[in-house]
């Protein structure tokens, strides 16, 4: 159990992974090895390898470098790749831009053994260096400006802050929990900080359709994971990281907005029970991203909003069947 396998998949943040790499090696417990997969477009990331390679063996963890795929690269490919590579009896993904506690392996470690029905263990993930979602909303997530606001996003079935819960809606969006303070079951688990049994990740995979923008796909095999083995992810309040979120290698607005939509449908066709409550959350949720917008009066956003949902209604079959042409534009 004590043989973990960190992987991260990485594109173009030789800066933000470097934090990542000096963090694993202050680690109280430490892995047995670390896998970089690389999607970068120029070799900073491959010398940064290079550079700390020795360091780690120092530690006695190998440090692996390897490249993503050539062609429609993803952050779901990537981490097939590095499961395919590693070793360990349980593995680790950190997103390039997170800095872990150093507690952060031993306590994941920890939470298996308290719960040997646990697949998989995520840790609680602070943002730009804040502890707890419900201190500040507005400071972590744009979206999440007040109570009311957070409210709003209830009502309507969309992404929302819960105390103490980590859920799928009906709609098929997620809820994000805060003042977590015990470990706890969850429906699904971010890959920015989470971790599964190697066994598991035999027979699930990340799906590699969801390229660039990989929304969904750390709620698409964490979902599939708990129909088939219900209550068998946790969460883990004490192994913390904080998400820097760096702004290097994001996509722009018009590409973010086509794809939540899209995606967002590709996975609620794909993976919830189509039920007549879940169909409905799923349209109503529709209606609460549009009034957001309106309400906001951010008519820049609401134009795209609405764009994309008459594209992604035209070209519907083909989502629901995943192919996503807007990707190629």
């Amino acid at each position: 159990m004590d043989n973990v396998s960190v992987v991260i998949p990485t594109r173009n943040r030789p800066e933000n992974i470097e934090k990542l790499l000096n963090s694993v090696l202050k680690q109280t417990t430490n892995p047995k090895e670390v896998i970089i997969v690389d999607d970068s477009d120029d070799l900073k990331t491959k010398s940064l390898y290079h550079k700390m390679e020795t360091t780690f063996l120092c530690k006695n963890i190998l440090l692996k470098y390897t490249r993503g795929r050539e062609k429609n690269s993803s952050i779901g490919a990537a981490r097939n790749i590095g499961v395919e590579q590693a070793k360990g009896s349980v593995i680790l993904f950190a997103d390039d831009d997170v800095i872990l506690d150093r507690h952060g392996i031993e306590q994941i470690l920890n939470c298996y053994r308290r719960h040997p029905d646990a697949l998989g263990v995520s840790g609680y993930i602070s943002y730009f260096g804040r502890v707890d979602f419900f201190s500040n909303p507005s400071s972590i997530f744009p979206g999440f400006r007040s109570f009311l606001f957070n409210a709003f996003r209830k009502v309507f079935s969309l992404p929302h802050m819960e105390k103490g819960k980590q859920r799928i809606l009906h709609s098929g969006h997620v809820t994000f929990p805060y003042m977590l303070t015990e470990e706890s079951n969850v429906d699904w688990m971010s890959g920015i900080f989470s971790s599964y049994k190697a066994e598991v990740l035999r027979f699930f995979k990340f799906d590699e359709r969801l390229i660039k923008y990989s929304l969904w796909e750390d709620v698409d095999l964490p979902s599939r994971v708990t129909r088939r083995y219900p209550n068998s992810l946790y969460m883990t309040p004490f192994a913390k990281a904080v998400h820097e979120k760096s702004p290097f290698a994001r996509r722009s607005a018009r590409l973010l907005t086509y794809t939540l939509v899209g995606y967002h449908i590709y996975f609620f066709f794909k993976d919830m029970p189509q039920n007549l409550l879940n169909r409905l959350a799923f349209a109503w949720s529709w209606v609460g991203m549009f009034l957001m917008r309106l309400c906001l009066r951010d008519m820049k956003n609401l134009i795209l909003l609405v764009r994309a949902y008459l594209y992604t209604l035209s070209h519907f079959a083909e989502i629901v069947n995943g192919r996503f042409p807007f990707l190629y534009w």
